[in-house]
């Protein structure tokens, strides 16, 4: 299940922050969120986004690689950029038994077993479908050295327009953004606690992270996060502070 599964994480109280609404960046992938009552797919987001911290975040959730959403419940990616739908509403009936079984389920590890029966039934439904071309144009993407989309197209055998359609399938956003947000998404995890007073070279940042000047880096976060980076960096350590103290 790798090729759809990035990564696990669990919760087991409610994560409660220092103030009423917790802030989140934009990001490049969906999540998969379980509570033991629900489960919801949250779609790649293009705009920093806001949610009561008072919620009940229980559970456990699944940071799905980019393309799975496509390529295992056939929804089109751009149908869920900026959404949050129920996982009713994607896998029918799978949906209530995977929810119940993964509440019932005592281990991290039998969550993960449930999960993972009902992707490899998926898989298998969706199993002849070709994405060669979806995921070299994504490597390409993540890379710093990204050649041209009409040369990535005459490779094999698309136009500019159909490879663009492809991609808006498979990724839910366009490469121009897709690029910019994954490179920020790399600035972000320089940054992440624990953090030093926010003391970063920005300039040193920018560069290993692809930006031309601090001043693309800067706009660039402004627009993701809604914060310059020292007052996101701020919020970190206050954030992290507290939590601390609890």
């Amino acid at each position: 299940m790798s090729s759809y599964i990035e990564a696990y994480y669990f919760t087991s109280l409610n994560m409660l922050q220092p103030y009423p609404i917790v802030h989140f960046p934009a990001i490049s992938c969906s999540h998969l969120k379980f509570s033991t009552q629900s489960g919801i797919l949250t779609g790649q987001t293009t705009r920093p986004t806001e949610i009561a911290s008072d919620l009940d975040t229980t559970g456990f959730g699944i940071k799905l690689r980019i393309g799975a959403v496509y390529a295992l419940f056939d929804i089109p990616a751009y149908e869920i950029t900026n959404c949050v739908i129920n996982l009713e509403d994607i896998l029918g009936n799978s949906a209530s038994e995977l929810v119940e079984r993964a509440s019932e389920a005592s281990t991290p590890l039998e969550k993960t077993r449930h999960v993972e029966r009902i992707f490899m039934r998926l898989a298998q439904r969706n199993r002849k479908k070709n994405f060669s071309p979806e995921l070299a144009v994504l490597e390409a993407l993540t890379n710093s050295h990204f050649s041209t989309l009409s040369c990535l197209a005459e490779q094999f055998g698309y136009s500019s327009r159909q490879l663009q359609r492809k991609l808006k399938n498979f990724i839910g956003l366009t490469p121009t953004l897709f690029k910019r947000i994954s490179r920020f998404e790399k600035a972000l995890q320089l940054i992440q606690p624990p953090v030093s007073k926010g003391n970063f070279a920005w300039c040193d940042i920018a560069f290993r992270c692809g930006y031309s000047d601090q001043a693309h880096f800067i706009r660039d976060f402004r627009e993701f996060t809604g914060y310059s980076p020292t007052a996101y960096v701020a919020d970190l350590e206050m954030s992290d502070s507290f939590n601390t103290r609890e």
